[in-house]
């Protein structure tokens, strides 16, 4: 395989100092640790991928007093919806937002919807959200900021080294050996145990599923993946080699989790989902990643779901349009199918 296929495309001309020779020596490198893999043990990969995200940050963190707030809780017609806060250590406000539907279903799990890039989770929540549209669907859903971007900020003064911004937050994460996407990881953890210990809401959470959106269904493929009782498993536009995205063009830079080639590609990472249900929807016109190079990985997926005898659990959804979450009918005929066995 060809992994930097890039070099002389435009994107590239601005980055003078980026020289060929030592992409092509990294590409090397590349190549020789993916044959020196060892064969494939999800349970070590799974232990592995913990160690990588989180172990450095529950070790740092361990001794951080987090407190859960509903800010607002209102009904309409029915449906609930309460705007809620977590407090990390007095540092950190994380806020979300629950809605339970009036015609929930039963036995459904809560549903964690993960926005991607220049979203928030309140948007996720309005009419044409996806959040709001699974709740319609009758599940229900909580959608929380994902760390560094929407209304979730430092409850201290923000302004703190001029704004903590973007590259701040990957860069100084990388510089205490963590990733960002790796402390957001560890909120998301948290907002799950705080909503089992809620006096007021752990009656209207039991199991979870997960969904999210590009840097969301990267999110939901690591959580999902560190965490076998979640399912289903819900990623829409986020099924492209990493060997086609990450490693080939510039991306978004929280996505690098250092020695994450290592360890695993993006398929191994589908196949740790196995065999919970899983659906995925792509588009053959997204410019974030190659079609063909995506295509690759729905076939790898779909034959590993073959092998472990779960072939009914694995739902693709192809469409024309471009890099755009669009909750497809088809996805959603599939969890209903799936949801009505108690564990998805």
């Amino acid at each position: 395989m060809k992994f930097s296929p890039y070099y002389d495309q435009e994107e590239f001309q601005e980055y003078k100092y980026y020289d060929q020779p030592t992409l092509r020596l990294l590409d090397w490198c590349f190549e020789r640790q993916g044959q020196r893999r060892s064969s494939w043990d999800p349970e070590h990969v799974r232990a592995r991928l913990r160690q990588l995200l989180l172990r450095q940050i529950e070790i740092d963190l361990a001794d951080l007093v987090l407190n859960l707030a509903i800010r607002r809780a209102h009904s309409s017609n029915g449906e609930e919806r309460f705007e809620l806060s977590l407090d990390i250590g007095g540092l950190v406000e994380s806020r979300a937002t629950l809605i339970v539907p009036s015609d929930r279903r039963p036995n459904a799990p809560v549903f964690i919807c993960l926005h991607g890039h220049q979203h928030e989770g309140r948007r996720w929540t309005v009419e044409e959200g996806p959040a709001a549209a699974l709740a319609r669907a009758g599940y229900v859903c909580l959608a929380p900021d994902v760390l560094g971007l929407g209304e979730s900020r430092g409850t201290t003064d923000n302004v703190i080294r001029g704004g903590i911004t973007y590259d701040l937050l990957v860069h100084d994460a990388l510089l205490l050996g963590w990733s960002l996407n790796g402390l957001r990881l560890w909120v998301l953890e948290r907002w799950m145990q705080k909503l089992r210990q809620s006096d007021r809401l752990s009656e209207k959470v039991g199991r979870f599923a997960c969904a999210g959106f590009s840097l969301g269904g990267e999110l939901a493929l690591y959580l999902s993946a560190l965490h076998t009782e979640i399912a289903p498993v819900y990623v829409s536009h986020y099924a492209c080699p990493w060997e086609a995205s990450y490693w080939s063009k510039l991306h978004c830079r929280c996505a690098y989790v250092p020695g994450m080639m290592r360890l695993t590609n993006l398929t191994g990472i589908y196949k740790l989902i196995a065999p919970r249900a899983l659906a995925v929807e792509v588009s053959r016109k997204d410019r974030s990643f190659p079609w063909k190079d995506t295509e690759q990985l729905l076939r790898e997926v779909s034959a590993h779901y073959g092998l472990v005898s779960a072939t009914e659990r694995f739902n693709q959804v192809v469409n024309e349009g471009d890099h755009t979450f669009r909750c497809d009918p088809q996805t959603l005929a599939f969890l209903a199918q799936t949801c009505e066995v108690a564990g998805g």
